[in-house]
């Protein structure tokens, strides 16, 4: 996928975001009781912003990741449901803005093909509980944002994967316990699935085949039945807690969301 520069009025900055989602807004809109779809329509970086980064954290951005960061600033694309007068808070598909995009300061785990010259950096922790720490809780992973270290919590975050000297990049799962999980082999790639996946609670934990909650697996078989193909999402295991058919979303699974958005 090719990102355009980021210096276009806004008529084309919308077509811009139409085409760099697919138009997936016109597919939600079109299934009933999703509403309140946000884009968060940003300008690009400045190259000069793109350059004191390099600087700042002694690594040069593959091409592709420059040329999305020129385009826009981060991504950032929310949706919600409507159940019984609530609006509930469902999809988010999110990559961290450029100041955002900070190195994982803990020890983790790589496969044999990295050596030391690779660096990770968080581009999302959208299914984690991310709080101000002095230092990483035992149960999470710390990264550092500037002078500030951030505590991840035991679900984890997505990081992008640089390898100094090459112009290769790839898009990870970090576990709490410093494992990486490859979730796609570019930012182009790792994009195209958020889209595919809608943004729903955990979805990079789907894709990998980890086991998901009931609460998830009832959102993902009314939203997405057609991942129903994979084996790694049984709906059978929904169909068993309830007598509803999997496109019939339990209302008990909002009971929890005390106060609604």
């Amino acid at each position: 996928m090719a990102f355009p520069a980021g210096n276009f009025n806004d008529q084309l900055r919308n077509e811009f975001y139409r085409y760099l989602t697919l138009d997936l807004s016109t597919y939600l809109q079109s299934i009933q009781g999703i509403v309140d779809l946000k884009m968060d329509e940003k300008y690009g970086c400045e190259t000069l912003a793109l350059l004191h980064w390099e600087q700042l954290h002694a690594t040069s951005l593959p091409e592709e990741v420059k040329s999305f960061y020129l385009a826009t600033n981060g991504f950032e694309f929310t949706w919600k449901f409507r159940l019984a007068d609530h609006n509930y808070p469902v999809g988010k598909m999110h990559i961290n803005v450029l100041t955002e995009l900070c190195p994982v300061n803990e020890p983790f785990k790589t496969p044999d093909k990295y050596d030391g010259s690779t660096r990770l950096f968080v581009i999302d922790t959208n299914f984690s509980q991310g709080k101000p720490a002095n230092k990483a809780d035992k149960n999470g992973v710390g990264y550092r944002r500037r002078d500030q270290k951030i505590a991840v919590s035991k679900l984890g975050s997505v990081v992008l994967l640089v390898t100094k000297g090459t112009a290769n990049s790839s898009v990870h799962y970090l576990s709490s316990q410093g494992q990486l999980h490859q979730i796609a082999e570019s930012l182009t790639a790792y994009l195209r699935l958020m889209l595919l996946y809608m943004g729903l609670p955990d979805w990079p934990l789907v894709h990998l085949k980890m086991e998901l909650s009931y609460w998830n697996k009832q959102l993902y078989a009314y939203f997405a039945p057609y991942l129903s193909q994979s084996n790694f999402l049984k709906l059978e295991d929904v169909d068993n807690r309830t007598a509803h058919p999997v496109n019939v979303l339990d209302k008990s699974i909002f009971k929890a969301n005390k106060t609604p958005r």
